[in-house]
Order: structure tokens, then C-alpha cells, then sequence
């Protein structure tokens, strides 16, 4: 069985960048047309991380940090 590869295109390295650490794999699987697998693999030779455990849990912890920061200075 051949497989045939399919480049990556800037515009899917960009969104990878700007998404991975906090975007759905799900959702990435389906906007990017690829493979868990490929995105993962793509996403280590950037050097690029994801949040631990759930992202939307993580992004609300840092939301509360940041409003907790700013009522520490008012």
C-alpha cells in the first residue's frame, strides 16, 4: 500500500502555531483535513505544547489569575 503525503501549507503551519496549545484536537482534525497523528507529529518538530488536561478548564484558570492579579493592584 503507497501512501502519498501531503505538504504542509504556511497557512496550516500558522494556524497550527496560533491554535495547538489551546484549540480542540477535534477541531483541528477537521479545519486541517489531517490525521490526529499528523498534526501531533507536525506540532513536535515545531516544538509546540498543548495545555494540560482540559484546555477550556485551563483557559478559565488563567482568565481567573488575570482578575485576580488585577484586583491585587486596584
Amino acid at each position: 500500500m503507497v501512501k502519498h503525503w501531503k505538504r504542509w501549507t504556511k497557512d496550516e503551519i500558522q494556524y497550527l502555531i496560533k491554535n495547538y496549545s489551546r484549540e480542540d484536537m477535534e477541531k483541528m482534525v477537521k479545519f486541517l483535513g489531517r490525521t490526529e497523528t499528523a498534526i501531533k507529529i507536525r506540532a513536535h518538530k515545531l516544538k509546540l505544547k498543548r495545555l494540560r488536561g482540559n484546555g477550556i478548564f485551563n483557559r478559565i484558570m488563567i482568565k481567573q489569575k488575570k482578575l485576580r492579579k488585577n484586583r491585587i493592584r486596584e
